[in-house]
């Protein structure tokens, strides 16, 4: 009877070990949704000589819905991988802090551009928040991290000036 106790209780911690490593790293997780067309702004730009937008410009716009309690965030310029297979994000919270992490399931070229993404995110009490996102090629760039307060604003945008690749660049490499 014991050997099937030892049994039991070693599958169980194998299974909480694992359950364990799989919890994201930082707080809850939030119900959100990444919306893009994965259009890569740089190629846009080179084949059509046309830009409507700043390319050192990495912005944040935001929209709240105190209805529906969705909130909208438009990154314009995010910077990913040329040709990647898809987009997606993790919205997590942890205390009052929102990280938006912004990923890419597989870097298919050697290049980088800019995107236009949309990020939904569900079931979102109107309070203060702190909002710290988290884009995989920003190295040494100013990162996108600011206060909002969806109890008096609804909206609003914050941005930063990058200029190190692919900012700044107008065309793809």
């Amino acid at each position: 009877m014991s050997k099937i106790i030892k049994g039991i209780f070693v599958s169980l911690s194998c299974i909480l070990f694992f359950a364990s490593c799989q919890e994201d790293e930082i707080g809850t997780r939030l119900n959100s949704k990444l919306l893009t067309d994965k259009i890569c702004k740089n190629m846009y730009v080179y084949m059509t000589d046309s830009m409507d937008y700043s390319d050192t410009i990495s912005r944040i716009t935001y929209y709240y819905n105190d209805t529906t309690k969705l909130l909208r965030l438009l990154h314009t310029n995010a910077g990913f991988n040329c040709c990647p297979t898809d987009l997606y994000c993790k919205v997590n919270l942890q205390n009052d802090t929102l990280y938006i992490q912004e990923l890419e399931y597989k870097a298919m070229c050697d290049c980088n551009c800019l995107y236009d993404l949309e990020i939904q995110i569900s079931n979102l009490t109107a309070k203060k928040y702190y909002l710290k996102f988290i884009e995989p090629y920003i190295h040494n760039e100013t990162e996108l991290s600011f206060e909002v307060d969806l109890t008096h604003h609804k909206n609003g945008s914050f941005s930063v000036v990058r200029k190190n690749y692919p900012w700044g660049t107008s065309v793809m490499y």
